[in-house]
C-alpha cells in the first residue's frame, strides 16, 4: 500500500496561516485558511489505496484524534498515524522501517529537514502548498505508479 507522509503547515494551507492555531476552530472546521487545500488532496487521492501518516509538528501538540477531526471526512479514515520523535526525517525513516514500507512519498515545504536530492520528498512552496499544479502533477504520478505495478 502507498503511504503519504504529510506535513500540514505550508502544504495544506499557506504557511502564514499557521498563526491561526487549529485549536481556535472546532472539530472539522478549517478556521479560515486552515487546511484550505485538504479538499484538493482528497480529490487528488480519489479512490486510490493510499494511507496518510502525519509528520507535521502538529503531532507534537495534538493527539491523532484531534488532528484527524480537523480534516474533511473523506480523508479521516486514511490518516493511520503519526511519526514519533522531533526530527522529521528520522521519524519517517523509523516509521518506514517499523511498517516495512516500500512505496511512500513525503509532502513537506522545508527541504532542510531532509537529505539533498532525496527521491521520496515532494517539496511544496510554503505559500502555495499542494495548490501548485506541478506538485499536483507529481502527486498524481506517484499515485498512478502504484496502479501500474
Amino acid at each position: 500500500m502507498q503511504t503519504i507522509f504529510l506535513d500540514i503547515d505550508g502544504v495544506l494551507h499557506p504557511f502564514d496561516s499557521a498563526v491561526n492555531l487549529p485549536s481556535e476552530a472546532g472539530p472539522g472546521s478549517s478556521g479560515g485558511t486552515m487546511l484550505c487545500w485538504a479538499p484538493l488532496l482528497a480529490e487528488i487521492i480519489g479512490d486510490s489505496e493510499v494511507q496518510i501518516v502525519i509528520h507535521s509538528t502538529w503531532r507534537l501538540r495534538y493527539s491523532l484524534a484531534e488532528i484527524r477531526d480537523r480534516f474533511p471526512e473523506s480523508l479521516r479514515a486514511r490518516i493511520r498515524g503519526c511519526t514519533r520523535g522531533t526530527g522529521r526525517f528520522d521519524g519517517i525513516r523509523q516509521y518506514v522501517a517499523e511498517h516495512a514500507l516500500t512505496d511512500f512519498l513525503v509532502l513537506d515545504d522545508i527541504a532542510d529537514f531532509f537529505p539533498a536530492g532525496w527521491p521520496n520528498l515532494l517539496l511544496c512552496a510554503g505559500e502555495t502548498g499542494i495548490s501548485e499544479p506541478l506538485v499536483q502533477a507529481r502527486l498524481r504520478a506517484f499515485l498512478a505508479a502504484s496502479r501500474t505495478k
